[in-house]
């Protein structure tokens, strides 16, 4: 939970506005990093497609960009994970069905935060950091 710089109302972390008083509660740069990198957060949730933004290497210089880009690598390893269970017969083939909806959905989730212009972690990953 955050405080608003301007009446002191406390607010949900990621907020954009004091729902009090209506104060901004990002600064310039970050709303300026969050619509310069929106597309390119989106496009990196679409599997292989995560080497875009690596290769321009746009999220060295964009907190924004490298949280959805740290995502979005977690979840392509996910499918990874889960096509190879796929392969062990019987259960195999229902527990990767199970984790590849599962991170479809989250996909889905995360695709959504990004057009909005926010940076949740989503619970089991958020400790995982692959690009520091």
């Amino acid at each position: 939970m955050a405080f608003c710089k301007n009446c002191g109302t406390q607010f949900q972390d990621g907020a954009k506005f004091c729902p009090k008083c209506g104060t901004t509660t990002q600064s310039q740069a970050q709303i300026n990093d969050v619509e310069a990198n929106k597309i390119m957060a989106v496009i990196a949730y679409i599997g292989i497609l995560v080497v875009v933004p690596l290769i321009t290497g746009k999220y060295k210089n964009s907190p924004f960009l490298k949280f959805h880009v740290n995502q979005a690598i977690v979840f392509c390893i996910g499918w990874v994970v889960s096509g190879f269970l796929s392969l062990i017969p019987f259960i195999g083939v229902f527990l990767g069905d199970i984790l590849s909806f599962a991170i479809f959905v989250l996909v889905i989730i995360s695709i959504v935060g990004a057009v909005k212009g926010e940076t949740k972690s989503l619970p089991l990953i958020e400790k995982v950091k692959i690009i520091k």
